[in-house]
């Protein structure tokens, strides 16, 4: 093992041993929290556009180090920059273990691994250790609450697997031109390959490049060789004035198009094709839709690769066509080429002014090598260029079926190339008149397709592509064939994530059918589990009760079903009293009082403001004679339920309400303990006050003098029987009822003793000429037996 080899495993190894949150710079996080503030810009989007900015100042610092100082320029790229924007400005260590282990990794491959599988060794290597360490984190564990360094993988995996193949192809004695140019005969030193490993401008998104226009760059000073008559740093000097100018022009057309992708975020969301909206516009307005839709996330590539490109501009990276006087013309490291994509007539057109780094990259290093040996080469090739392509991008489905798709799509544009074409020119080859339809034509179809081949790539997930595109049904079952797989291997976390999500999807689309099935499913699985409803449990139950819509029968049994599960694992067996709340407090905003109320009632102590506020806004629209029916509809589920305390509390707004409200004449009984308030105009009202003192006193005689002193005024409210029953059962013991032999006068006495004044004279009688409704209390406690 040689010395270089020893000490990457060193800093490697270290680096694990190295844990624990570094310090960041005060300053740039208050900046940051103003900016997000002022732009609703999430943070580490704004560190991210913080480090590309930073990069055009210290990529200006490095190309003016001397070229004879070709170490410090190593060092400046790898310390200064590279390591404190990974720790300093992302907190991102373990960014730098990952690239450690795969940069250290990859060397030793190329190092000790001999033979022709040498460089597919490293390839397998990279590609499995940037699925596993950085597709896999970004997917299913990244909150998107702070910047990863995937994207500084998969820059790093293309580098590291063109290095391999650099230092294999110098070792071969016949190779074509493109291989021999980019060849390497040694590897080289290790402060080299770090440099070349960490340049900053590239670091984070790109361009990629080979080690050799590193090496180049790094001795030259620019990207191509001069040759040793002319001095280097002269040359360099002529040129950088020009660079500057030019990488200026990139950086404000950066800039611009990030600003114009927040402004059309706006205006153009994947939010806006699950709304009902979105469906009921005609084919040729979706399609337009998706298109600019499309462009709007263009727009964010493009400011973020031509930040990045003006960087390594300005460093001197990067081979360019100059003209006469030294300005850039054509730069070969550029990521899109703008004009060329957005007026791309065909799909290879298209895809080849796409991450121009990607594309050379899958060409000659994964195509070229795969077909070189086989004499299939369009299909094999084509086949192992599209599954790495896959996986360097990620897991998401919906990378996959932007890709299946969009080769169908090249497919069928190479046979209208073929034979559509041809009928718009001449024998020579020369276009006709008619041949400019073909080309608008040709444009449109091509920007309208690809603009809706692309929406499951920026939407990510099979299902929200589905829902994209209407496909509910096969939303539905799909779904249910991942989760049952989930739930087969015991992974019920998994499942109860897709259940929710995939349930509010739908939910939101107003797919109740399918969106209610998910989430029936998902308490069915709560009581596999036997969870415990915790305050995420709970959550979910309730986010998704608010996407119902009101008439939906699914939200019936999902309700039912959620209380019995809340009831069976929680601390009240007739459900949570959180869960209750939240229940009625969806119930109550739709003005559904009959259906809120039980909820209300055995909900937390909150639920009693809302449910008084409720019923007297219901009463204050009906007839004064309901009162004591409005009243009993909380006094009675509340001494039902042991809460005598909010009983009377319900009593007293009621008669607050008669007496503020409807004038109604009112006489105040004082004691030591509390006023009473009574109606003599209503007995009804006066009849729930005194039960709720009687409830208290828990006297079975006071009780049946109570029901005999207004046997008359009960007699109208049959429907009141069921609820009395109960509660003469649960305070009193009483099963069947009895006459009482106590007065009125005996009543009064026990009840309040001595220390009230008795009124001289009580009427009876009732104001209330019809019978109160016969549901009076069917709905009421209903979920109370």
């Amino acid at each position: 093992m040689n010395i270089a080899t020893a000490i990457l495993i060193g800093l490697t190894v270290g680096s694990l041993f190295v844990s624990g949150r570094f310090f960041t710079l005060a300053w740039i996080d208050y900046i940051d929290n103003v900016l997000l503030q002022k732009t609703n810009i999430p943070i580490h989007h704004l560190k991210l556009l913080e480090y590309l900015i930073f990069s055009y100042p210290l990529a200006d610092i490095l190309r003016n180090i001397p070229i004879r100082m070709s170490f410090v320029r190593n060092i400046f790229s790898i310390i200064s920059i590279s390591l404190i924007f990974l720790v300093v400005i992302f907190d991102l260590w373990y960014g730098v273990q990952t690239v450690l282990i795969s940069t250290t990794c990859a060397y030793i491959i190329v190092q000790y691994v001999k033979g022709p599988y040498m460089p597919y060794v490293a390839f397998v290597f990279l590609i499995g250790h940037l699925s596993i360490n950085s597709h896999f984190y970004r997917q299913y564990l990244n909150t998107d609450e702070r910047v990863d360094v995937t994207c500084v993988h998969m820059v790093l995996c293309i580098k590291l697997s063109a290095f391999a193949w650099n230092i294999y192809d110098g070792q071969q004695e016949e190779s074509v031109r493109s291989q021999k140019e980019y060849a390497l005969k040694r590897l080289p030193s290790l402060l080299d390959f770090l440099g070349y490993v960490f340049f900053f401008p590239s670091f984070f998104v790109g361009p990629s490049f080979d080690l050799v226009d590193y090496h180049r760059w790094l001795t030259n000073g620019v990207a191509v060789s001069v040759s040793k008559e002319n001095n280097p740093d002269e040359f360099q000097k002529r040129l950088i004035w020009k660079d500057r100018y030019y990488s200026m022009k990139k950086l404000f057309s950066g800039l611009f198009y990030l600003y114009a992708f927040q402004w059309m975020s706006l205006h153009y969301s994947t939010t806006f094709v699950y709304q009902d909206n979105f469906f009921q516009m005609t084919h040729i307005r979706r399609f337009l839709y998706l298109y600019l839709l499309a462009f709007t996330h263009r727009l964010k590539y493009y400011g973020i690769w031509k930040l990045a490109e003006g960087a390594c501009v300005l460093s001197g990276l990067g081979n360019s066509i100059r003209d006469s006087d030294g300005n850039i013309t054509q730069y070969f490291f550029e990521n899109i080429n703008l004009y060329e994509f957005e007026t791309a007539q065909s799909t290879k057109q298209l895809l080849d002014s796409w991450n121009k780094g990607t594309n050379r990259w899958l060409k000659y290093y994964v195509y070229l090598r795969i077909a070189s040996h086989n004499k299939k080469r369009n299909i094999v090739g084509s086949i192992v260029t599209f599954m790495t392509s896959a996986l360097w991008h990620g897991f998401y489905p919906g990378y996959y079926l932007s890709f299946m798709t969009g080769a169908f799509a090249q497919i069928l544009g190479r046979y209208l190339r073929k034979y559509v074409r041809p009928l718009f020119l001449t024998q020579n080859m020369q276009p006709t008149r008619y041949k400019i339809v073909y080309d608008i034509l040709s444009w449109f179809t091509t920007q309208i397709t690809w603009a809706y081949i692309v929406q499951p790539f920026v939407l990510l997930n099979l299902r929200d592509s589905f829902l994209n595109d209407q496909q509910y049904y096969e939303a539905h079952q799909l779904m249910r064939t991942i989760i049952n797989r989930h739930v087969k291997a015991r992974e019920y976390n998994k499942a109860v994530d897709l259940l929710y999500s995939s349930s509010k999807s739908f939910l939101e689309v107003k797919q109740f059918a399918s969106g209610g099935d998910l989430a029936l499913y998902m308490i069915k699985l709560y009581d596999t589990m036997k969870l415990s409803p915790n305050t995420a449990s709970k959550a979910r139950v309730v986010d998704l009760l608010r996407l119902f819509c009101p008439d939906e029968p699914t939200r019936k049994r999902l309700i039912h079903d959620s209380l019995i599960w809340s009831g069976k694992y929680g601390n009240t067996a007739i459900g949570d009293p959180e869960l209750h709340y939240e229940i009625g407090k969806i119930l109550a905003h739709e003005g559904n009082l009959f259906a809120a109320e039980k909820h209300l009632v055995l909900g937390t102590p909150d639920g009693f403001g809302l449910f008084m506020r409720l019923l007297c806004r219901y009463f204050d629209q009906d007839a004064l004679d309901m009162a004591c029916f409005y009243t009993s509809r909380a006094v009675f589920p509340y001494l039902i339920i042991h809460n005598i305390a909010c009983a009377f509390r319900a009593y007293n707004t009621m008669a607050r309400n008669l007496s503020d409200k409807r004038n109604v004449p009112t006489l105040v009984l004082s004691s030591s303990s509390a006023d009473i308030i009574l109606f003599p105009s209503i007995p009804l009202m006066n009849f729930l006050c005194f039960l709720i003192l009687t409830c208290q006193r828990t006297s079975s005689d006071l009780f049946s003098t109570l029901k005999a002193h207004y046997e008359d005024a009960l007699k109208q409210v049959s429907s009141w029987k069921s609820s009395l029953d109960k509660i003469a059962s649960i305070y009193f013991d009483i099963h069947t009822g009895r006459p009482p032999n106590n007065t009125w006068a005996t009543l009064m006495h026990q009840l309040f003793g001595n220390d009230i004044a008795l009124p001289n004279t009580y009427n009876t009688s009732s104001r209330t000429s019809q019978r109160l409704p016969s549901n009076t209390h069917e709905t009421g406690h209903e979920t109370l037996d």
